[in-house]
């Protein structure tokens, strides 16, 4: 193209070392841009290789049966060995040492969860369905003394009823006492204790009662054990709930002789104990303070006992 000079010099709108700066400016602007795609491309390769690692981890956590993209987890072999945290599957023929190898009715097929602390310290819990819906849940420790056994934790046909019922545990102090006049003077024994454990409003208690010295002087009525944790929830006068004695020692011979004779019932409406005696050829009667022995050392009057009663509260 002929540029033809007029009245002005191309020189005069811009000089050459202008055009060499502009130059310049334009390779750096380049060379910038080259070096933010190769930042680009470094960053999409990080990751791809970020991705390829996750995808072999998530490969050897399968492995082990966690449960990355796994349905159903690995059938375990033997539960015994199963000691690497995550989660197996156990089957009826294929699975050793199952839940439902202890506990009756549970289900032959389910799931395993592993957690652990140590090698030798972890702990498994199985997971079983029964039916459509009803879910059984079992738990058991790997401890220094080897497996622990299978313990249900959860059976929804008790949801409504002992699952959801309080629960507690607790101790009490039996003492002897009358129906009528007092005692002129009784020591309970430092050792005379019982416990209990109540799930709702059934209580479980055991005790065991002795006298350090006694002097029963006048007293009269019947011989009672007071002292249990919560009133008998029985209201009829006539029902008494029965225990179970386990040993009897130390009383007076002369007014029973025949300690096998001997009941205990749980007095209703009441948190007191009763003694009967009972007589193979008569009814059985309460007994009075006359059984006790009067005595000022040692232990007397020694009585074991345990069994269970409704409380009347909530």
């Amino acid at each position: 193209m002929d540029f033809q000079k007029k009245n002005w010099q191309f020189r005069d709108l811009i000089t050459e070392d202008e055009l060499n700066r502009m130059e310049d400016g334009i390779e750096e602007g380049i060379t910038k841009a080259e070096q933010a795609q190769q930042t680009a491309d470094d960053a999409v390769t990080a990751a791809a290789n970020a991705q390829s690692d996750i995808d072999d981890y998530k490969n050897e956590l399968t492995s082990l049966g966690i449960g990355f993209n796994m349905n159903p987890p690995r059938i375990a072999d033997d539960l015994n060995n199963e000691t690497s945290m995550g989660w197996v599957r156990f089957e009826t023929g294929e699975t050793l040492n199952r839940p439902s190898d202890e506990i009756p009715d549970f289900p032959h097929s389910g799931v395993v969860r592993v957690d652990r602390r140590h090698v030798n310290r972890l702990v498994q819990t199985a997971y079983g369905v029964v039916g459509s819906t009803d879910v059984r849940i079992a738990v058991r420790a790997l401890g220094s003394a080897g497996w622990g056994n299978w313990v249900e934790a959860l059976h929804t046909g008790n949801t409504g009823s002992i699952v959801t019922e309080d629960y507690e545990v607790g101790s009490w102090t039996p003492e002897y006492i009358t129906t009528g006049n007092p005692f002129a003077n009784i020591t309970i024994s430092d050792g005379a204790n019982g416990t209990y454990m109540r799930i709702g409003r059934l209580v479980f208690i055991r005790f065991g009662i002795s006298t350090y010295y006694v002097e029963k002087g006048n007293a009269s009525g019947e011989l009672r054990i007071a002292g249990l944790p919560f009133p008998s929830g029985e209201t009829d006068t006539i029902r008494y709930t029965g225990l179970s004695i386990a040993g009897v020692a130390g009383f007076e011979i002369s007014p029973i002789e025949n300690y096998y004779q001997w009941r205990m019932a749980v007095v209703p409406n009441s948190t007191e104990i009763a003694i009967f005696h009972n007589s193979p050829n008569s009814n059985f009667s309460t007994v009075g303070p006359e059984i006790l022995r009067d005595h000022t050392t040692s232990s007397f009057n020694v009585i074991r006992a345990a069994g269970v009663y409704y409380t009347s509260s909530s």
